[in-house]
């Protein structure tokens, strides 16, 4: 899994990073395995989960769904938050 990240520096312009390649060993056991591994990787940079305002997915199905799945399990946490998928 990649992790992107696009955000607002401290002088107000939009940069976008790329983080890394996590992998995931297990993607079956549905999305808990890919949140713990997008919250690792955060953590590693010092980021918290709570501050993402927005998601974007490439429309995996485990990107999408009502049931346990990373959007669900993220959208727990963050309070301002939009999401896009293609």
């Amino acid at each position: 899994m990649a992790l992107v990240l696009r955000f607002v520096d401290k002088k107000g312009f939009l940069k976008e990073h790329f983080f890394g390649v996590v992998h995931v060993v297990d993607t079956s056991v549905k999305s808990k395995t890919l949140k713990d591994a997008i919250v690792s990787l955060l953590s590693h940079y010092d980021l918290d989960i709570q501050n993402i305002h927005g998601q974007g997915y490439d429309g995996v199905s485990n990107m999408r769904g009502e049931f346990n799945e990373l959007l669900t399990l993220i959208s727990k946490e963050c309070l301002y938050l939009t999401t896009f998928t293609t």
